[in-house]
Order: structure tokens, then C-alpha cells, then sequence
């Protein structure tokens, strides 16, 4: 099999919007979840037979591809990936990253994954250091330093083989940003994906859909070491995830948004700093003005 391409990045920057629209182009195959192949602590490079499967419905599509955000972010990816697919290209969507450092927060916090704790507590916790009793907490922050990840997978891949992408870009003019994805995938520029029309996904604000998404997910899933969720697949228990994700759709109707989380002047401007240098070393990169995310 050839993977043809790889949306890599980045977490909470709108990736599942890039996946629903391009997956919806005739030449394209993608499976519509998330493949946590080249992230899984026991990784295999002899064996892709599990990262495979996923593409044996792939019938008459000319490309085939796979979306995994936190892999940008993963220190291994580009080398494993060059490894077993040396000439696919690389997509990424990057985001304000302190905007999407607060995204990120809300998701962990909702699934438990980092602690049950206020976003100004949280962040200034971490710009301390890890927490060893949450592995993944660490990627709230870690995941928006574009520059030192798109280095590290450089070192595999040349330039002309990623097309980056920004959340502004899609905003702005989602048409475009698309066109710009489809041409460098080598495929008709003018197809209009339907997911263009749908609304996005709703964070989850609300302090009862976050207790209720906390609540089903920690009895749903099991973690792994690295503190990755693993969702229980019994027949006993298929019924319950059926109902979980109806509460879910019910829950998102019905309740009122919530608020986004806050943080104050002082912790913004320790975050500006700390993701200065990179911003920097991105601008240069996508030769563009990016002085609106030191903000």
C-alpha cells in the first residue's frame, strides 16, 4: 500500500474540519477516525498490517490518506513515518497557540485527562514542568510549538512536501485554504466539499457537558502508560457507548453554550513568551506577519 498523504497537525486547530471536507473529494480516500498507529508506545515498523486495514475500503480512490493532529507534535513521527512511507506529503492546520493551548484544555479537562482544575491554575502549573501523574498534560502547551516540530520532521521530509496551513487561512476564506490543500494533493482544485456548509464542532463549555463527558469517558475507556484513552469494546458494554453518544448530541442541543475560559493579563503575557522564539522562527518560515498570536 502507499499512503499518499498525512494530515499531521495540530491538535484543537481544526484538523477534523480539513479531514470532513477533504475526505468528501472523489479522488480521496480517509478513514474517518483518527489512526493512532504511529503513536502507540509499541509501535512496530515491521509490521503495518493494523495501520493498513483501515484503507481496505478504499475501492476506486486515486489517494489515500490518514489524519492524526498530535503527530506533529510526537518526536518520532517524522522518522517512523519516512521510514515506512518516504514520499507522502505532510498537511498540517496551525492555530493561534494560545488559543489553542485554552481548546486543548477544555477537551483534556472534559475527558480527565489533565486535572479537574481552572485554566489560570492549570497553565501557570505548567509552565512550571511536567505532571507525572498526567502524562498527556504536557501537549496543552507542547503542541503549539509549530516551529520546533516542523524542524524535527524537516529533518525526514523537505519543505515542498508539507503544506501548512493556518486557522486564519480557513476563516478567512475556507475555499481557498482548500484549493490550496487540493492542488497540493494533485487533485481537481475546484471540488466544493458539503462540509464546507456544516457548523463546526461545539467545545465544551458547559460545566454539565463537561462533568457528563468526564463522567462517561472515564467509564468507557481504559488508559494506556502514556495516559492515551482506549475505549472498551465489549458487547456488554455497546449499548452503553450508543447511549453515552446520544446524551452527548442531546446534551449539545439542549444546554446552553457556557463560557470560554479565562485567563488573566499576567499569564497571556507569560504564554506569549513562551511561545516567542517559535512564532518567530515561524513567521520566516511561512515568510507572513504572524504578530497577531504574540496577543
Amino acid at each position: 500500500m502507499k499512503l499518499d498523504f498525512f494530515i499531521m497537525g495540530t491538535e484543537k486547530g481544526g484538523s477534523t474540519y480539513l479531514l470532513q471536507c477533504v475526505r468528501e473529494h472523489p479522488a480521496i480516500f480517509m478513514p474517518d477516525q483518527e489512526i493512532a498507529f504511529f503513536e502507540d508506545a509499541f509501535y512496530n515498523e515491521d509490521d503495518l498490517s493494523d495501520f493498513e486495514a483501515n484503507f481496505v475500503d478504499s475501492g476506486s480512490a486515486t489517494l489515500l490518506g490518514v489524519k492524526r493532529p498530535t503527530m506533529l507534535g510526537h518526536p518520532e513521527f517524522g522518522a517512523r513515518l519516512h521510514r515506512a512511507y518516504p514520499d507522502a506529503r505532510l498537511i498540517a492546520i496551525l492555530r493561534h497557540p494560545i488559543d489553542r493551548a485554552l481548546s486543548a484544555y477544555t477537551h483534556h479537562r472534559s475527558i480527565g485527562t489533565i486535572p479537574n482544575q481552572d485554566a489560570e491554575r492549570f497553565l501557570s502549573r505548567m509552565l512550571e514542568g511536567p505532571l507525572a501523574d498526567y502524562p498527556r498534560a504536557s501537549t496543552v502547551l507542547e503542541q503549539g510549538r509549530y516551529e520546533r516540530d516542523l524542524r524535527r520532521v524537516e529533518e525526514h521530509y523537505p519543505r515542498d512536501r508539507m503544506c501548512l496551513l493556518t486557522l486564519d487561512d480557513v476563516k478567512k476564506d475556507d475555499r481557498s485554504a482548500l484549493r490550496r490543500v487540493f492542488e497540493f494533493l494533485d487533485v481537481d482544485p475546484d471540488y466544493e466539499p458539503r462540509a464546507t456548509r456544516k457548523q463546526p464542532m461545539r467545545a465544551p463549555y458547559s460545566p454539565i457537558m463537561s462533568s457528563y463527558r468526564r463522567v462517561t469517558t472515564n467509564l468507557l475507556h481504559d488508559r494506556t502508560r502514556d495516559g492515551f484513552l482506549v475505549r472498551r469494546e465489549t458487547p456488554l458494554l455497546a449499548p452503553v457507548h450508543f447511549a453515552s453518544a446520544v446524551g452527548n448530541r442531546l446534551l449539545e442541543k439542549c444546554l446552553p453554550g457556557g463560557t470560554k475560559p479565562q485567563i488573566s493579563r499576567e499569564l497571556r503575557a507569560r504564554l506569549v513568551d513562551y511561545y516567542a522564539e517559535d512564532i518567530t522562527g515561524l513567521e520566516k518560515r511561512l515568510d507572513r506577519d504572524l504578530s497577531n498570536w504574540r496577543k
